[in-house]
């Protein structure tokens, strides 16, 4: 069974770092692995043409179109990001845009993938101490992992993360998501 990484730190730092170790622990306990790092995939972002409202495929031929069939076939998805403007960051967003076909699968076409178990994690870090910092790129990926049939199950979020190593002074968060990604089953 795959486990997906999705990647959307840009200089890999305290959310990948997240994301790593979840994906370490998964490998662990036997899982086939992969990691797509949105920041260095070449793609177009998507131009709300409505070519995809026919039968679910984008119109645009390009590293997007692997990811979204790993996408649907993925039995856990994980994502990180860290906090950009109380959101995801800008390459995270574009590769979630550029799902919109799985989205049209989903409501209008009405023939999505069942989640038979699916579950998502979201892994983010940022430099407020505030409770809302997180909500805004929760609400995203929330959304995202419904248009996959991908049931939300769990999440590390880390506040005051400033700087690109300041989650190594957070053994307890690192190994919450090696743990994480361990049990799975």
């Amino acid at each position: 069974m795959l486990v997906m990484g999705i990647n959307g730190s840009p200089r890999k730092g305290n959310s990948y770092r997240l994301l790593d170790n979840f994906l370490k622990g998964a490998k662990e306990a036997g899982f086939e692995t992969i990691l797509i790092d949105a920041c260095k995939i070449k793609i177009t972002p998507c131009q709300e043409c409505g070519y995809c409202s026919k039968e679910g495929i984008c119109r645009i031929d390009d590293e997007m179109t692997k990811i979204r069939e790993d996408l649907e076939n993925a039995k856990y998805v994980a994502v990180c990001s860290p906090v950009f403007f109380f959101g995801v960051s800008a390459q995270i967003k574009a590769l979630i845009d550029r799902c919109q076909p799985l989205w049209v699968k989903k409501y209008l076409l009405k023939n999505a993938k069942s989640k038979n178990d699916r579950k998502g994690f979201f892994f983010s870090t940022g430099g407020f101490h505030k409770e809302i910092t997180f909500k805004g790129g929760e609400l995203i990926i929330k959304a995202f992992f419904d248009s996959l049939n991908v049931e939300y199950e769990d999440k590390i979020f880390v506040p005051s993360m400033e700087f690109k190593n300041d989650i190594l002074k957070r053994e307890d968060c690192l190994k919450k998501a090696y743990e994480l990604g361990k049990s799975l089953k």
